[in-house]
């Protein structure tokens, strides 16, 4: 057996002049957690359902299990999906839904599917609710049933199409862990179309960003975090302050960037070599690497930048405050630990303080 669950070689999407999906190529280990991760209209839930068998791709090919799928229909590829709306059937007992794929599909022996079906709610720690209907339960419990129909087949890979988004947050939460548990239990391959990253973070193994119809980068959720590939990367993982700039010196691995003229900063190439003088990057910061302190503080410790700047707005938001800082004609955001960096009020004169280990430079796209 091929040691990838799925692989897209050179996949493109057409729908008339809508080109949703741009020549993408991806591999999805077996057993992996594989996150597609993207704001709306960025191709992710296209490329889902071609794996699926929903969609065809207009060229390129989808292996699942080293097969080709081309002209394979859904019921006969080894996935299973389960959707953002549950789709379950309405007039049909929580048994009779789960049951349903194994009866048409033709899955096990009819004798078999009490027990498989029994095994499936055991999983999803609802046994109890077997002879129900869909309308007797919440939308955390429906979900979890979504789950057991999907799985109760034993499929190879589980396909999630934002399957969290209609939950409140408290459900939302613990669903995610027990996603993880689903996952850890079963060992198949799960491949999770979200656009909230903190979401495929949690869960993920693999994260493959998404934007416009192109993969922009793939990675563990700690390579995306720490090394983004792209100023799209950047801005999109976590929560950044992503600036446009101008090299004005190079000294090895480091940069003095010129930043639209209101103030200047050294900066890490990022893993890209060969900035020239002159040339347009994209500078990037994260919000939690800068810390505040008075103006013209001395800093201690490392190499830092420091930019002045004015204290435009403060949201309180617990153990953190978020600050929205005047630098020049630039706005930054920074988060700041309410005990460690003080408190700031709108008004306030300030320094912000950035290692220049943290402060990163792009190529502009």
């Amino acid at each position: 057996m091929s040691s990838s669950a799925v692989e897209a070689i050179n996949v493109t999407k057409s729908f008339q002049d809508v080109h949703a999906v741009k020549g993408i190529s991806l591999t999805v280990g077996e057993g992996q957690f594989f996150s597609l991760l993207g704001p709306s209209g960025c191709g992710k839930t296209t490329l889902l359902r071609m794996i699926a068998g929903f969609e065809t791709p207009s060229t390129g090919q989808v292996l699942i299990g080293g097969t080709e799928t081309i002209g394979v229909p859904p019921h006969k590829r080894p996935v299973n999906m389960v959707f953002q709306s549950y789709a379950l059937f309405p007039h049909l007992t929580i048994f009779e839904n789960i049951a349903f794929g194994l009866k048409v599909g033709k899955k096990c022996e009819p004798s078999e599917i009490p027990e498989r079906v029994k095994e499936a709610l055991h999983l999803v720690q609802l046994p109890q609710v077997a002879q129900r209907y869909p309308r007797e339960l919440s939308g955390g419990q429906q979900q979890r049933i979504a789950f057991a129909r999907a799985i109760v087949n034993k499929p190879l890979v589980l396909l999630l199409d934002e399957p969290l988004s209609a939950l409140d947050p408290k459900i939302r939460q613990e669903m995610q862990a027990e996603l993880a548990r689903f996952k850890q239990q079963l060992g198949i391959t799960f491949i999770m179309v979200t656009h909230d990253q903190s979401e495929a973070f949690a869960l993920s193994d693999q994260v493959a960003v998404f934007n416009g119809g192109l993969l922009e980068q793939v990675g563990s959720p700690e390579e995306l975090y720490e090394s983004p590939q792209s100023a799209f990367v950047a801005d999109f993982i976590g929560h950044t302050n992503v600036l446009s700039g101008k090299v004005l010196t190079s000294n090895g691995s480091l940069l003095t960037v010129n930043v639209q003229d209101s103030f200047e900063v050294t900066a890490n190439q990022s893993n890209e070599k060969g900035f020239s003088v002159g040339e347009e990057c994209v500078v990037w910061i994260r919000t939690d690497d800068i810390s505040v302190s008075r103006p013209d503080a001395q800093a201690v410790g490392e190499p830092v930048n420091t930019i002045s700047g004015v204290v435009i707005h403060r949201s309180y938001q617990g153990y953190t405050s978020e600050y929205l800082i005047q630098a020049g004609a630039l706005k930054l955001v920074a988060l700041l630990e309410n005990d460690v960096d003080g408190i700031w009020d709108a008004g306030d004169s300030v320094q912000l303080n950035i290692p220049i280990r943290l402060t990163n430079v792009l190529k502009k796209s």
